[in-house]
């Protein structure tokens, strides 16, 4: 092989490494966008399945809180009401009829405690005016 040849020869091959370098940077490149984009993409999806799955959980706590205060709330309401009946009962049953003035008095009272005290005193007072002394003004 000739000087000339083997020097045509060792800039080809010059050239092929830089071709296969250039290629192996462009590679290498190709990669790093492609794991960037891919970053970026799970960083986004995992977003908004984390703000998709909190919202879930939110709502359901949320509503199981509401439910259960609700039912609480209506228990609550409900025994006081049963309290307040009670007392038109045995006010009814003693003394006659009861006024609206004496309903709508007892039906503004939800202290638990003092239902009780206005029915223990509507089954033992001897007159509807000296039951009406207990009850307080609105």
């Amino acid at each position: 092989m000739s000087a000339k040849e083997k020097n045509i020869r060792h800039h080809q091959t010059i050239k092929e490494g830089m071709i296969m370098t250039l290629a192996e940077q462009l590679i290498q490149k190709g990669r790093e966008e492609g794991l960037q984009q891919g970053m970026e993409q799970g960083i986004q999806q995992g977003m908004e399945q984390g703000i998709h799955q909190g919202m879930e959980r939110g709502m359901h706590q949320g509503m199981e809180r509401g439910l259960h205060q609700g039912m609480e709330r209506g228990l609550h309401q409900g025994m006081e009401r049963g309290m307040q009946e009670s007392v038109i009962e045995v006010l009814e049953a003693r003394f006659g009829a009861v006024s609206a003035s004496i309903r709508k008095r007892l039906t503004s009272i939800t202290d638990r405690a003092m239902l009780e005290d206005l029915l223990k005193k509507a089954a033992t007072v001897p007159t509807l005016t000296e039951w009406e002394k207990n009850v307080p003004q609105k």
